[in-house]
């Protein structure tokens, strides 16, 4: 269980009346609330918190008003926008659009669960999307008092499945902007001289050899996301795995060896842009989505936002039934607020979840000659009520990784210290290199 900075039916900034724990990761928790106006008017936001024990932290202090400052700059469909910015006596708030839907992560949940993947046409959509919101960040510039514009590039630096939000509205939106670098003097970054910070398994090679943070990082971080996208594999297995790999400059496994179904030109565009060689993998966002672009053009399945809004409603829907689904939902789950002497209360087991009975498929009705992207019920699937068909049984589940912070010598990649546990695919959790501080060993 979270235990959390706030509870639902706390008014946050005098306007915003928490509803729902929408997620917690290793740095901020996202309340699900309602911006309460006169009238009767109301609107559904996320307002973001830092965690209750790193609220007195100055370090998370300055990242989290860098990530408003940063963000509030932006103004693209497929980036999460940022409407506000407080305090008050539980400390800062960030208050974003809210995005009713799935993260990237969810979905690869969902249909490993399943035993599917998605096609070539639906995880290249994405992908798209993906690039265009780090294309608008990465030609990002600010308008000045005379009226004219200065360049202001902003490097997301945290790529990864559970930043991909995909709305059943049928957009993509790239969020958490809170590891991002401003490539500006205006808005610096908070991350000191020698230090680097993002989630191991999709951070670009270079990175390991003190580089600094580019374009081209998070085109290979969108590289990974991709290849997991389309497999519903991690690209590593294991923290080993992946710094032998990043050091090395060793070429991940082609998508196609996974998915051979996928066409020639998607497979050759994922490839190049997990690419070490920073000379040949996409210089570019928008080289590496107008590659993808390319290979829309190939492939017959519509992806229109209706399309792709439907299909994200008929996920959601399979989602809050699947064993993946309901596990997320008790890890939200909020720790009673109790006195320090108080003994603590044994909570009671949650209840067995229904048993999913089949019902009887029914043939899908003509759409185009399009195919089904998801056929997470082999055929049609509803958009209200219960899925129709159960989840694959698998033998063993699929763990994640497990996931440790590391300081590690860069000339030979043998980990030197293990420090605080974390989680690599939480939205907030970041892995440390003291890249300055390091010392080559003595032979």
């Amino acid at each position: 269980m979270h235990q959390a900075v706030s509870r639902p039916g706390d008014v946050i900034g005098g306007r915003y009346r928490l509803v729902e724990l929408a997620g917690a990761g290793g740095m901020a928790e996202v309340w699900r609330a309602e911006l309460e106006g006169i009238e009767g008017f109301r609107r559904t936001v996320a307002v973001k918190r830092i965690l209750k024990h790193l609220s007195v932290s100055k370090e998370h202090r300055q990242m989290f008003v860098q990530e408003a400052k940063l963000t509030a700059t932006l103004d693209h469909p497929n980036i999460v926008h940022v409407y506000d910015f407080g305090e008050d006596n539980a400390g800062l708030f960030l208050v974003l659009e809210w995005v009713e839907g799935l993260t990237a992560r969810d979905l690869i949940q969902l249909l490993n669960e399943y035993g599917q993947k998605p096609s070539a046409a639906l995880a290249t959509a994405i992908g798209i999307e993906v690039l265009k919101g780090l294309e608008a960040a990465h030609e990002n510039a600010l308008t000045l008092d005379d009226g004219s514009e200065q360049n202001a590039p902003i490097i997301h630096r945290d790529v990864s499945p559970s930043n991909v939000l995909l709305s059943v509205r049928g957009v993509t939106k790239l969020a958490d902007f809170g590891l991002a670098r401003a490539m500006h003097s205006s808005i610096s970054s908070m991350t000191p001289a020698g230090i680097v910070k993002g989630k191991l398994a999709y951070m670009a090679p270079e990175i390991l050899r003190g580089k600094p943070a580019s374009a081209q990082t998070d085109v290979y971080s969108t590289g990974v996301l991709l290849w997991e996208l389309l497999s519903c594999k991690r690209l590593f297995q294991g923290e080993g795995e992946v710094i032998t790999a990043l050091m090395q400059n060793k070429r991940p496994s082609s998508i196609a060896v996974h998915r051979p179904d996928l066409p020639a030109a998607l497979s050759a565009a994922v490839d190049r842009a997990l690419d070490p060689d920073m000379d040949t993998r996409f210089r570019s966002a928008g080289d590496f989505a107008r590659a993808l672009s390319d290979v829309l053009r190939t492939v017959p399945e519509r992806t229109d936002r209706a399309r792709l809004a439907k299909e994200m409603r008929n996920a959601l829907v399979y989602w809050k039934k699947s064993a993946a689904g309901q596990r997320a939902a008790q890890e939200r789950a909020l720790a009673p607020q109790t006195d320090a002497a108080a003994p603590k209360p044994v909570a009671p087991s949650p209840p067995k979840p229904a048993a999913i009975t089949p019902a009887k498929p029914q043939e899908p009705p003509a759409e185009d000659g399009s195919k089904i992207f998801l056929d997470l019920s082999l055929s049609g699937m509803p958009l209200q009520g219960r899925p129709t068909a159960p989840p694959r049984v698998e033998e063993k589940r699929i763990e994640e990784p497990s996931a440790i912070s590391l300081e590690l010598d860069l000339e030979t990649a043998v980990p030197l210290v293990e420090t605080i546990p974390i989680d690599f695919d939480s939205s907030e959790a970041s892995v440390t290199f003291e890249l300055a501080a390091i010392k080559k060993k003595a032979e």
